[in-house]
């Protein structure tokens, strides 16, 4: 106890240090090991990687990409956006199992397939809602006799995918199942709503060629739309097939219906001439299933970052586009693979609402909210310590020294009244009080007690001398 109460007086007596120490210890380990880091690391495919600069940024060409566009935003911000990819091949794993998959990866963007998870790879990832929402296409040729969705059953389908590292391709005899996380998945579904097994119908996998529009094929499945210039999937001959009418966009006549049956997916109008309009390219609008793009993040991105890439993703898809209206995205609407993050649901609705959040960027502020946890357990309790206990304290000695002073009065009154004593147990207790007097500490308060405690020892040497007297008496 002793050492307890020395210790405790070394506190108060130099409490200013003991402020400066425990501010300054818990703000460097904040420092170090809470605040949030600079940068963040996206998923994406190998393509990417070939349009980074010498400094790991996309080269000004792709000004108008997606990703240019983050990197610039997030770069306000003060967040560097790293491109990692699986793999330097076109035989990489969908983006969503790259990042449940890898814990260096912070984010990427993926659509919604109709993929379905166990609840161990369901925990992995949430979601910062859906952005935006783009085409399926159905493309046949002029006189296709294509019209409902059971008919694909016997068909020559033509699509490209890549093996996304299975070692027994999809859609093929005695083939793997399709990954829940690519547009396999979808095309899986839409088969099977058709009645289409890779023994009833002939699937014509193009990868790793590029589909020609003179190929021998009734109907291509696609959720990219044929470019003017060559690309991975289609040949240079398909764009000019479109514009010259010898294949179009099909526009399935239970479109509604096969939408109904696949609820991840939305029913999308094409406008006519919304393509190019100075060509009226489409020709003619039509319906087609519209398929929702989100963004995934890994479950332990830091709730400052969560608020910088939500406020950076509404300022990119918050405008109205062909395909929705201002402010409809981002969103949850969408039947997403994933939870929504707590965090972005809360900003998409509320904004940066707290003091920190309005006036310091939000990394600084997480590490503001992170210090003052840190911090302000550690000064509620040493505050009251330094100030509120000594008057504690003085209560407590002062009783004490009280209670000597009545056995103190209480042993002179005795030899006033001449009660029989035996004075050598006078004289024992005596002792014993002054040793305890003189050997009492009254941490943090002594000086407020000397006086007292020098009268104390005083009048203990007042008993003995009057002890000694009534022995020579």
């Amino acid at each position: 106890m002793k050492k307890i109460l020395m210790n405790l007086n070394f506190l108060i007596k130099n409490k200013y240090l003991i402020y400066f120490i425990i501010t300054a210890i818990p703000l460097a380990f904040s420092f170090i090991f809470f605040y949030p880091k600079t940068e963040l690391t996206i998923a994406v495919n190998h393509n990417t990687l070939k349009r980074l600069d010498e400094n790991g940024k996309i080269r000004k060409e792709h000004k108008k990409t997606r990703n240019y566009i983050l990197q610039e935003k997030l770069e306000k911000q003060g967040i560097k956006l790293i491109f990692k990819a699986e793999d330097n091949s076109e035989n990489a794993k969908p983006l969503l199992e790259f990042l449940i998959n890898n814990p260096t990866i912070d984010f990427t963007f993926s659509s919604n397939w109709g993929g379905s998870l166990s609840p161990e790879e369901s925990g992995k990832a949430l979601s910062l809602g859906a952005v935006s929402v783009t085409p399926f296409y159905f493309i046949v040729k002029n006189n296709s006799n294509i019209k409902l969705i059971k008919d694909l059953k016997g068909k020559k389908i033509a699509f490209w995918t890549s093996p996304e590292a299975k070692k027994n391709p999809v859609f093929t005899i005695g083939g793997d199942k399709a990954s829940q996380f690519s547009s396999d998945r979808l095309q899986e579904l839409l088969f099977k709503l058709a009645g289409v097994t890779a023994e009833n119908s002939k699937l014509i996998n193009y990868w790793p060629n590029k589909i020609s529009a003179n190929d021998d094929w009734d109907i291509v499945l696609d959720s990219n739309r044929p470019p003017k210039k060559e690309s991975n999937s289609y040949s240079q001959d398909f764009y000019k097939a479109l514009i010259d009418r010898k294949v179009k966009f099909l526009e399935f006549e239970d479109i509604e219906g096969l939408s109904k049956n696949l609820p991840h997916t939305k029913l999308l109008l094409v406008p006519k001439s919304s393509f190019e309009p100075e060509i009226n390219y489409p020709d003619q609008s039509f319906k087609t299933l519209g398929i929702t793009t989100s963004v995934f993040i890994n479950k332990n991105m830091d709730p400052s970052h969560i608020i910088i890439l939500s406020g950076v993703l509404k300022e990119m898809y918050e405008k109205p586009t062909r395909y929705a209206q201002k402010n409809e995205y981002p969103n949850f609407s969408a039947i997403e693979i994933f939870e929504p993050s707590i965090v972005a649901e809360k900003f998409y609705k509320e904004g940066e609402s707290s003091f920190l959040e309005n006036y310091f960027p939000p990394v600084f502020s997480a590490f503001i909210k992170k210090l003052l946890f840190i911090v302000a357990p550690i000064l509620f309790i040493i505050i009251p310590l330094t100030s509120v206990l000594p008057g504690i304290l003085k209560k407590y000695f002062q009783i004490k020294i009280n209670n000597y002073y009545e056995e103190i009065y209480s042993i002179e009154k005795f030899l006033d009244d001449n009660v029989i004593f035996d004075h050598k147990l006078i004289k024992l207790r005596l002792d014993q009080l002054d040793e305890e007097v003189r050997s009492a500490k009254f941490s943090f308060v002594h000086d407020d007690f000397v006086q007292q405690i020098f009268i104390v020892r005083e009048h203990i040497v007042m008993i003995h001398k009057k002890i000694a007297r009534m022995n020579l008496g």
